[in-house]
């Protein structure tokens, strides 16, 4: 009887070393997409939007007198600043419109697939997030999202990251000096505000993550799919 309770006793403790721990997944590692410097300037409000462009379409010339930053989430798009190169920007690639040069092209590089692009104006009050040289004569399917309005914020310097959320784990907080834009690129996220109920975000859309944002906690909504977030991080690297 004795050797029966300890053969129980030992395959009891097999089995609980070998069912996995019920603890909260941390974030992936962060994949750095982009780092790229500006003109240090207030930002006021960022203005977000998705452009839908058919297969074919082509963009007209325009400028930006605010730098813009975004991320290619389906199709491909021949890219071209003036007095550059062109370049293919793929789905997964984030991208960098400078202030000042005329964008030569913006064009879905598919002449049989859709193409899907989200940019992020960092404007000063009263700055327009695009410049048409000359009138438009057809449609550009842009589809706005709500327009942030962050506070006391001053940048110079833009990081993109990709990071994946296991299933129900959260984001680690922006650093103290980082605000940030994230687009939701896979899955769903709930983001908590103190005090607040929960807002679910689905693949396709974008929240604000506001500066010193430590009681704001981001986490995976689903208990079974990854999820994966695009970060814009803002930050003044003059003040260090």
């Amino acid at each position: 009887m004795l050797h029966k309770i300890l053969v129980n006793i030992a395959l009891s403790i097999a089995l609980a070393a070998a069912l996995p721990l019920a603890v909260s997944a941390g974030p992936g590692p962060a994949n750095r997409l982009l780092t790229q410097q500006f003109d240090t300037r207030p930002v006021h409000q960022i203005e977000i939007g998705d452009f839908h462009f058919l297969p074919g379409q082509v963009a007209p010339k325009h400028t930006h007198v605010a730098p813009v930053f975004g991320y290619v989430s389906k199709g491909s798009i021949v890219y071209q600043v003036e007095g550059r190169e062109p370049v293919i920007l793929n789905t997964g690639d984030a991208f960098y419109e400078p202030v000042g040069p005329d964008i030569l092209h913006f064009d879905n590089a598919s002449k049989t697939q859709e193409a899907v692009f989200t940019d992020f104006n960092f404007e000063r009050e009263g700055e327009p997030f695009i410049v048409f040289p000359a009138p438009l004569t057809g449609k550009i399917d842009r589809r706005s999202f709500p327009t942030g309005r962050p506070e006391g914020v001053t940048a110079n310097t833009m990081n993109v990251f990709e990071q994946k959320l296991a299933p129900a784990g959260g984001l680690e907080p922006l650093k103290a000096d980082e605000t940030a834009c994230v687009y939701v690129a896979k899955g769903s996220v709930s983001v908590k505000v103190r005090g607040e109920d929960p807002i679910i975000y689905m693949a396709g859309q974008t929240f604000y993550q506001p500066k010193n944002a430590a009681d704001t906690r981001v986490a995976n909504a689903s208990k079974i799919d990854d999820a994966k977030l695009i970060s814009f991080r803002l930050s003044n690297t003059s003040a260090h």
